[in-house]
């Protein structure tokens, strides 16, 4: 994210000689023009070992078969968590049908302040300490909406 956020052209090249990016990859749709997202995951996947010679700079990320085992490793370094993936099945474009990929979260719980909110689409900016730590996007239960109307309506001024 440090990465990301760099904006002026003097930080990001000091940052690119500590922060070196890194790409890893999971996935391969197109080759040469063509798609081959009709391949099974595991058809992809040989292939994509065929085209890319890992480096420092790009690999193609490692899958694992004991699923629980990582998804604890995950959880225990504080990442978000896990995706599972149906190896039989062709890539779908725009969709992602239930019976192929499965999203495993490690859900994280903290107490945070409601520092904006977003005109349109719900959005609460969140702080913790003092500090912007992300965007609330899917909203919570409509009593506790009501009750930080309530409340915020006391805080706001126009």
């Amino acid at each position: 994210m440090t990465r990301f956020h760099t904006k002026k052209s003097t930080a990001v090249k000091s940052i690119c000689k500590t922060l070196k990016a890194h790409f890893p990859i999971w996935d391969v749709l197109w080759v040469d023009g063509q798609s081959v997202t009709t391949m099974t995951f595991d058809k992809r996947r040989e292939l994509l070992q065929t085209l890319l010679t890992p480096s420092e700079t790009i690999s193609i990320t490692p899958l694992y078969d004991d699923g629980l085992q990582l998804f604890l490793g995950v959880k225990q370094q504080g990442l978000e968590g896990i995706v599972q993936y149906n190896s039989d099945a062709p890539y779908f474009l725009n969709s992602r049908p239930k019976n192929v990929i499965t999203k495993i979260k490690a859900y994280q719980y903290v107490t945070c302040q409601v520092s904006a909110t977003r005109k349109g689409a719900f959005g609460w900016g969140l702080q913790l300490n003092g500090k912007y730590v992300g965007v609330l996007e899917f909203p919570p239960h409509r009593d506790i909406l009501s009750k930080f109307h309530h409340v915020s309506k006391k805080l706001c001024k126009k």
